[in-house]
């Protein structure tokens, strides 16, 4: 489900769609829900702006930093994910937990 999704966004030409998933990922990120699934769909979805113009990932990378403070968010889940780590009924391994955020 999570690479038909990657797909759908990344191969979609509306900059509007693929921005509002960019703020949801960091919302998600900020409230510490699907992290796992955020973080590796940020990377793709960032990506998927250099096929119109190389520019254009730079510029949409600005912008999630400026106006989401989007690095603020990721080392706040770090902060956050290293003071609560391992729950029993977790959904992913501490190994594929740490994998993601260094990947």
């Amino acid at each position: 489900a999570e690479k038909a999704l990657c797909n759908l966004l990344c191969f979609n030409s509306d900059r509007l769609i693929r921005k509002k998933f960019i703020e949801g990922c960091l919302s998600n990120l900020s409230n510490n829900r699907t992290v796992i699934v955020s973080l590796r769909l940020l990377p793709k979805l960032f990506a998927s702006f250099q096929q119109f113009r190389s520019s254009d990932i730079h510029l949409t990378t600005l912008w999630a930093e400026k106006e989401h403070q989007m690095m603020n968010k990721f080392f706040e889940n770090l902060r956050s994910y290293k003071n609560n780590r391992y729950t029993p009924l977790a959904l992913y391994s501490h190994q594929a937990e740490i994998q993601v955020r260094l990947g």
